[in-house]
């Protein structure tokens, strides 16, 4: 399951550059979102 859950957000980021940078500014916030779906 954390290995589906790691491509899914590999695959997130990869597919949305502009969240990909904005992951770096705010990463614990960004995961504790993504974590929560």
């Amino acid at each position: 399951m954390r290995k589906a859950k790691f491509l899914s957000l590999a695959c997130y980021l990869f597919l949305n550059p502009l969240h990909y940078l904005s992951f770096f500014h705010h990463p614990i916030e960004k995961l504790k979102v993504f974590f929560k779906h």
